[in-house]
């Protein structure tokens, strides 16, 4: 009796003392009080088949923090990048701000400029001489012609607003015929500029004619013509726009 009340007593003051503490394996093993050995952050995943509770990981905070380390390097690349593109777009405008005489003498003097041709620097290039058809036409040729670059469809679109503004309405014409021929570039957008800018110079009949010549291009529609007549009534020719109402509804 006084033997099993010892034993009574001896389990309950283990228990009082090991509550608090996480066993594994064998029960009468207690681990150290000052840290559990579960609050690790091991890189790697358990051992397969493994049950013992110090491999434990928590899966979805090991991954938080292993994923919240800032990414440095995509950021300075980024900026590496901007640079360089603002750099380059710097260089070629020096080289542009020449009064150079044709688009080929500006052709011939970005030759050997050492700079990486792309849609983004080609983009803002046009877009800095808007106003200058000359360096535009003779940059947006040299940049044509780099190996391993190719017009999009907004660079060629850019290109047909700068000649029609600037009333070079033969060379953007032709532009036109080169966006056709490279298939699926002429686009309810490029006629767009093609019409608004010769019904600007009042050249409506051209630009009526250039809507009939639209369903070769495959993007004639009914927005196409709202388009035309909002041209035409813009540029004080209501007649014209009624015409093409009349002819076309």
């Amino acid at each position: 009796m006084y033997k099993g009340n010892n034993l009574l007593l001896n389990a309950l003051h283990y228990l009082s003392l090991n509550r608090f503490c996480t066993t594994t394996g064998s029960p009468t093993t207690a681990e150290s009080p000052e840290l559990p050995d579960w609050v690790k952050f091991s890189q790697n995943n358990s051992p397969a088949g493994s049950d013992s509770d110090d491999d434990f990981v928590i899966p979805k905070l090991a991954y938080w923090a292993e994923n919240q380390k800032p990414d440095h390097r995509s950021k300075v690349d980024g900026y590496v990048l901007k640079e360089t593109i603002d750099s380059d777009i710097d260089k070629i405008s020096e080289l542009l701000k020449f009064r150079h005489s044709s688009a080929d003498a500006v052709v011939q003097a970005l030759g050997g400029c050492g700079v990486s041709v792309s849609e983004s620097l080609v983009e803002q290039v046009l877009k800095r001489f808007s106003n200058d058809w000359i360096p535009a036409f003779g940059f947006f040729k040299w940049a044509k012609a780099q190996t391993g670059y190719r017009h999009s469809v907004n660079s060629y679109n850019s290109m047909v607003g700068i000649l029609g503004k600037l009333k070079k309405f033969d060379l953007m014409s032709e532009l036109v015929e080169e966006m056709d021929r490279l298939g699926g570039y002429v686009s309810l957008a490029t006629m767009t500029k093609v019409m608004r800018r010769l019904a600007r110079a009042s050249r409506w009949k051209d630009a009526i004619e250039a809507f009939r010549g639209m369903e070769r291009f495959g993007v004639k529609d009914t927005l196409a013509m709202n388009t035309l007549m909002d041209a035409l009534v813009k540029e004080n020719s209501v007649e014209h726009a009624n015409d093409v109402f009349v002819e076309f509804m």
